[in-house]
């Protein structure tokens, strides 16, 4: 209601003018207002259940015998489970916020613009998927608390790598 008042304040105040001016700004403040469980539920699950297949099949390829069953990646004698907060979504949405932020900004082409937006849901899924490949090295290769350390560790470097990607586009 908070948007839709600030709106209507602008179209009050200065009328179409000053709403074509103020409405970028006041939608993206919508990246503030969290997400209905409901969406939240049906985006985070098949997230999951990519970030789940995708850190498996990274870790095949480095030799690793995992197997995915459901949101778990068996991993030797370690299980991994991907939870709820390892989707991604909260990643997605924070390069979504800097990703239509630089297109608000940025003095690009539509079809510059267009790109930055595209590349937010492949560069948010890519870094959620090599953190969790990276913790399941971690577990592969050191003790559980080592592992669990380097998965925590881990959730800072994400934001810039993915902010380096999304910038390299």
């Amino acid at each position: 209601a908070l948007l839709l008042t600030l709106l209507g304040v602008a179209v009050a105040a200065g009328g179409l003018p000053l709403l074509r001016s103020v409405a970028p700004a006041v939608l993206f403040l919508g990246f503030a207002v969290p997400l209905p469980y409901e969406l939240e539920r049906n985006v985070g699950g098949p997230l999951k259940e990519v970030a789940t297949l995708g850190s498996t099949y990274l870790l095949q390829t480095l030799g690793l015998p995992a197997v995915a069953e459901g949101n778990t990646i068996l991993l030797g004698d370690h299980t991994l489970g991907v939870a709820d907060a390892c989707s991604g979504l909260k990643m997605l949405l924070t390069f979504a916020a800097f990703g239509v932020g630089a297109v608000l900004l940025l003095d690009r082409t539509w079809f510059e613009k267009g790109l930055i937006l595209l590349g937010i849901v492949p560069i948010a899924v890519a870094v959620n998927v090599l953190r969790i490949t990276a913790t399941g090295v971690g577990f592969a290769v050191a003790d559980p608390g080592t592992a669990k350390w380097l998965h925590d560790a881990l959730g800072y470097p994400m934001m810039p790598a993915g902010l380096a990607l999304l910038g390299a586009q």
